[in-house]
């Protein structure tokens, strides 16, 4: 793996926006805006492992349209080095125009939506303006695909853009427990964690590989297009380092993971099994293996008068000997047809199966009667159809009907709407995150 590219602490610079209200339009307000702008300007600038300086990172809280853009115009020409934009609100997807616009707090969806929201593409081309060489646009907004569908294979160098959802998705409204939102909250776990010690650290292809392994099924598994987030790149984008910090082989690094179990013991190796215990396939420990039995002995209750045994005693029985005869003033045996439930079968047999499994039943004999036979119906025949007369079409085109009074005329129809009209937009559901495209 190849060393990723540290940036210029001193040439680089980061500009974090964050809208969580929208003043029109129906939109939810979204909670986690001022915990996913603290957590990442910590994870950016603070520690020893950072990549930016305190002083480089700029915060936004809730701008209006013309303080963002300028704050990028002048980002984009301090910058010599790296630029991270980073944007946590409201994204919207104009059905006619097809484009991504990121909605400041007084966004006009019903009027001039270019003056009051940030259009994606305006900011990409800002960025180029300038003295910047690397560029990182990371986006937290419903259909921000669409920003990363548009700058993939773009060519330019050195640009990456990571964002949260596809181009047709919103997301949910709703923070984490911990007041983030799920995808910043994943960015700042990685960061922490680190990354490859052969890349100096956690680089932007690193970080989009976790991310897409832990957000694939988030909010709902298996959707046909999958949730996951999305990228696009330019360049040496994704070599990139957003930090320093080299996981170790507590967090799962090279050489990380649980060790060898415990082997066998030293009886078990070799056949010997384990100490205390028979080995597989043995029986447990009788009386005698091999040999005669002593005459006169008792097993199990009945007397042995010289039976060879050549087997392993379980239970008190002998698994090659014949079965023990009755011994005096035992009861008699039970007749196993009558155990079974039934009289005996044609060769003594008990109806439930017991008995010389050799030994086949045998069958009922078939009652001699005749078996009735059913008539069947005859089909009536089918009548003839009478034949289908045609009469030949007269030459020339049919007269029109006459039109009622009231209905409207079909040589004069009536105008359709104007596709270019703002539509009401209808009602949504609690916490569906952004509306629909007007």
């Amino acid at each position: 793996m190849a060393g990723g590219r540290l940036p210029d602490r001193a040439g680089s610079r980061a500009l974090l926006v964050g809208v969580g209200t929208v003043r029109e339009g129906g939109f939810d307000v979204l909670e986690y805006t001022d915990a996913n702008l603290d957590a990442l300007r910590d994870a950016l600038c603070t520690g020893p492992d950072a990549v930016f300086a305190a002083d480089r990172v700029r915060v936004l809280r809730s701008p209006e349209r013309g303080e963002w853009y300028d704050e990028l115009r002048r980002a984009a020409q301090e910058t010599t080095d790296l630029l991270l934009f980073y944007f946590v609100g409201h994204g919207y997807r104009h059905a006619l125009e097809n484009v991504l616009y990121l909605l400041a707090p007084g966004a006009d969806l019903d009027g001039d939506l270019g003056g009051t929201a940030l259009r994606w593409s305006l900011i990409p081309d800002t960025v180029g303006k300038g003295k910047v060489r690397r560029a990182v646009f990371i986006l937290d907004c419903c259909y921000s695909g669409m920003a990363a569908d548009q700058h993939a294979g773009s060519g330019e160098r050195g640009h990456y853009v990571l964002a949260s959802v596809p181009r047709t998705r919103t997301q949910p409204s709703e923070p984490l427990p911990n007041g983030r939102s799920p995808f910043t909250d994943a960015i700042v776990t990685a960061m922490a964690r680190g990354g490859a010690a052969e890349a100096g650290g956690l680089t932007l292809h690193e970080l989009f590989g976790r991310l897409d392994e832990v957000m694939r099924d988030w909010p709902a598994p298996h959707v046909t297009d999958g949730w996951g987030p999305r990228n696009g790149s330019g360049g040496d984008g994704p070599d990139i380092l957003l930090t320093r910090r080299v996981r170790t082989g507590a967090d799962g690094g090279a050489g990380a993971g649980p060790g060898p179990g415990p082997g066998p013991s030293a009886g078990a190796v070799g056949g010997g099994g384990v100490p205390g215990e028979a080995p597989a396939g043995a029986a447990p420990p009788g009386p005698a293996v091999g040999g005669t039995a002593p005459t006169g002995a008792a097993v199990d209750g009945h007397p042995v008068t010289g039976t060879p045994v050549t087997g392993t005693a379980v239970a008190g029985i002998t698994p090659d000997a014949p079965a023990p005869g009755p011994a005096a003033g035992d009861p008699p045996a039970a007749d196993p047809a009558v155990t079974a439930g039934g009289p005996p079968g044609p060769t003594g047999t008990a109806p439930g199966g017991s008995g010389d499994p050799s030994t086949t039943p045998a069958r009922p004999a078939q009652d001699p009667r005749p078996r009735a036979v059913r008539p069947v119906s005859a089909r009536p025949p089918a009548t003839a159809r009478p034949p289908v007369t045609v009469r030949p079409r007269a030459a020339g085109p049919l007269p029109a009907p006459p039109v009622p009074a009231g209905l409207p005329n079909p040589s004069n129809p009536p105008i359709p709407p104007n596709p270019l009209l703002p539509r009401a937009r209808g009602p949504r559901r609690p916490g569906q995150g952004c509306p629909g495209p007007a």
